[in-house]
């Protein structure tokens, strides 16, 4: 039942974020051929500060949008018009919350990796290009061969996990302020934002604070991802809670 859950919502996403993931790719293989070729496009006459305008724009487009569609199912399928079939169904709540958590997880994740995935590949060409030294959390990339010494694979692997916990514990948190926000009977979206900013602000504040101690000030450090786990469960722990007991439909 969580597979069929997860398979509702995927579909769901898909529609809007394939596209979007496409112009994300294209403009990596454009831009990582007119790197190693040096071919002269219509986007090199465009001043460099309006370049790096409508990239940025654009990737945070993107980003935005996949947010945007993380909160409105969630909130569609439990606080919605289709909450009352969902909470019909012959499914826990956990394997409810699990199920929204799994599928926006693999959504988010799918737009974070590909954005940084392409990222590093067009600084990784660049760097051969220009003979100059690609390097993976202070580790030197000179060879492509490079990518499989056990180091840099572990490196990656675990730039992958911290990856995926970092952004299961902001659904998480979009996820309890959405819960929260709708056990009162007036301001429910007011207090949605009130409290998803609270958690957003608390949970970068640990991180800067932990981060102080860390003497490579690297964001991938471990007790920043021990910290993402002990929140994704007191917020499970809150989200399943209110689901259960506190549920607010009307």
């Amino acid at each position: 039942m969580l597979r069929k859950l997860m398979k509702y919502d995927l579909k769901y996403y898909r529609k809007i974020m394939l596209p979007l993931w496409a112009v994300l790719i294209i403009y990596g293989i454009v831009h990582g051929i007119n790197t190693v070729f040096n071919y002269e496009t219509f986007y090199d006459h465009i001043p460099i500060k309006a370049q790096a305008i409508v990239v940025v724009t654009g990737i945070y487009f993107i980003f935005c949008v996949n947010i945007i569609l993380v909160i409105q199912r969630f909130w569609k399928s439990m606080y919605g018009k289709e909450s009352y079939l969902t909470h019909t169904l012959p499914v826990t709540v956990r394997k409810l919350i699990l199920s929204k958590v799994f599928s926006a997880i693999i959504i988010s994740f799918t737009t974070v990796f590909i954005f940084f995935a392409e990222n590093n590949i067009l600084v990784y060409i660049q760097s051969i290009v220009y003979h100059g030294e690609a390097s993976l959390q202070g580790i030197p990339i000179r060879h492509f061969q490079d990518f499989t010494k056990p180091k840099v694979a572990l490196t990656i692997l675990y730039m992958i996990v911290y990856g995926i916990i970092w952004t299961m514990h902001l659904i998480y948190q979009a996820y309890t302020a959405i819960c929260i926000g709708q056990m009162r009977s007036k301001n429910r979206f007011a207090t949605t934002i009130i409290v998803g900013a609270f958690l957003f602000l608390a949970g970068y504040e640990m991180q800067e604070i932990l981060l102080r101690h860390n003497r490579y000030y690297s964001w991938f450090y471990l007790p920043c991802l021990i910290a993402f786990l002990v929140e994704i469960v007191l917020c499970h722990l809150v989200i399943e809670f209110i689901l259960t007991r506190k549920l607010n439909i009307n």
